[in-house]
C-alpha cells in the first residue's frame, strides 16, 4: 500500500483523521487489515513524529526569529 499521501501530515487533526479514516475501513464488515496494518501504523507514527519534532522546534525557530529581527533593528 502506498502511504506517501500520509507523508505531509503533521497535525493533531491529521492524526486523528488518519486514524478515523484507518479505522472506518477496518472495523466496517470485518475486513481483513493484515496486509497493510504495519503501513498504517507506519503513517501513523510518521505523523506523530511530525507532530512531536514541530512542537519540539516552533519555539526554538520563534526564539531565533526574534533574536535575528532584534539584531536587524540593532543594525539600522
Amino acid at each position: 500500500m502506498d502511504m506517501s499521501a500520509f507523508r505531509e501530515l503533521s497535525t493533531n487533526k491529521d492524526l486523528q483523521d488518519t486514524i478515523e479514516f484507518f479505522k472506518a475501513r477496518t472495523s466496517s464488515g470485518g475486513k481483513d487489515t493484515s496486509k497493510f496494518d504495519m503501513a498504517m501504523n507506519q503513517a501513523i507514527d510518521g505523523i506523530k513524529a511530525r507532530i512531536a519534532y514541530l512542537e519540539h522546534s516552533s519555539s526554538d525557530l520563534e526564539t531565533w526569529l526574534k533574536e535575528w529581527k532584534n539584531k536587524g533593528a540593532s543594525l539600522h
